[in-house]
């Protein structure tokens, strides 16, 4: 056995438009949103917009943005969702964050 600490679960999800809009719709009536952060390019890093989390979510499907994080504390965890434009919709990647304050 290892002392090494275990890897979180890691959750993944193909979604299209309506599913994205419902995410939008979950995570504002039921969570804190702490942090949106945006991408613009295949190659930039990302960096914390000021766009509002529908807002961010609206560019990602019109094709303006290549993915949005948001960092949000939902029944008392912190989550980082890191949504990523593809060919056949938006790839959803859901990890909780490690040692995080609620």
């Amino acid at each position: 056995m290892s002392d090494a600490p275990e890897l979180r679960p890691l959750q993944q999800a193909e979604l299209d438009a309506k599913g994205v809009r419902e995410l939008a719709a979950d995570l504002e009536a039921l969570a804190v949103v702490h942090e949106v952060r945006v991408k613009q390019r295949a190659r930039a890093m990302s960096d914390e917009g000021q766009l509002a989390l529908r807002s961010a979510l609206a560019a990602l499907e019109d094709g303006e943005l290549t993915g949005v994080q948001i960092l949000y504390t939902f029944d008392g965890r912190r989550w980082l969702d890191t949504l990523i434009a593809t060919a056949a919709g938006t790839r959803l990647v859901r990890n909780p964050v490690p040692g995080a304050p609620a």
